[in-house]
């Protein structure tokens, strides 16, 4: 019985990592379909614990046209947290551009 409580509760874990995977992906697609200026405009305000997960799943050549309309000082910020994450994960030997859906 304890085994069977146990598989529910992993099942309902990964459907609601599965959930939020989806939501995130939504997000994405929404952004790389917008105009990279408007894109800029709503990152350009964004908190980096929502942007970097975002900007991690969009497609480079996307993210470059968002990024050169973004503020200098949004991108400069964050271009460093990208590039610090990128560092930390390296260091960790893991693959800093493999989307694991966490930022």
């Amino acid at each position: 019985e304890l085994k069977e409580m146990e598989a529910k509760a992993e099942a309902a874990a990964t459907k609601r990592g599965d959930t939020e995977a989806g939501a995130l992906r939504n997000l994405v697609t929404m952004y790389e379909a917008m105009k990279p200026k408007d894109a800029a405009k709503v990152f350009d305000r964004l908190a980096h614990d929502v942007l970097v997960p975002v900007v991690l799943q969009m497609k480079p050549a996307k993210m470059a046209e968002v990024l050169a309309v973004m503020s200098p000082e949004a991108a400069e910020k964050l271009t460093v947290a990208l590039a610090t994450r990128a560092k930390g994960l390296s260091a960790e030997g893991r693959n800093p551009y493999k989307s694991n859906g966490l930022p």
